[in-house]
């Protein structure tokens, strides 16, 4: 079998282990226990780039800078992500560059804000790029993680 170049967003990795960024550390962890014949490229902003310890030799970090629901997303992480030239990436979070075609696999936590968005989706502009980057990641992927039942009930 043939190894493959994998991007892994792990832009939300967090050495704090809370949500995503809980999932992410695991997530890594356990690919460099299991798999050691693909290479993982993993796209991490500054903080975590600087803290990154990589649990296998296959496993790669990339500095990517691009905050979450930022241009920067949408911009220089795509650019990042064309320029690795991947055979698969996972999008851990729904927010994957628009302009990404390359196959994917994105897992989705949670719709709360598409059910009760709070105080962060006041605007109208935000809560239609929230659903514009949603739906397009959603659509666009070879396979879609949802982490519980009524996550999968909601999409």
């Amino acid at each position: 079998m043939t190894s493959k170049r994998i991007g892994i967003d792990a832009r939300m990795y967090s050495i704090g282990f809370t949500g995503i960024g809980r999932y992410v550390f695991e997530l890594i962890k356990h690919l460099g226990e299991l798999d050691q014949q693909n290479e993982y490229i993993c796209f991490l902003n500054s903080t975590e780039f600087e803290n990154f310890q990589s649990p296998a030799k296959n496993i790669k970090p990339i500095r990517v800078d691009a905050k979450h629901y930022s241009f920067a997303e949408q911009i220089g992480f795509w650019r990042a992500l064309q320029k690795a030239k991947l055979d698969l990436v996972h999008f851990t979070h729904f927010n994957a560059p628009l302009f990404y075609s390359g196959r994917s696999v994105v897992t989705i936590h949670d719709l709360t804000l598409s059910f009760f968005p709070g105080k962060k989706m006041t605007s109208l502009p935000y809560r239609l790029a929230y659903n514009l980057v949603l739906k397009r990641s959603v659509k666009n992927a070879s396979k879609v993680i949802a982490v519980s039942k009524n996550t999968k009930s909601d999409l």
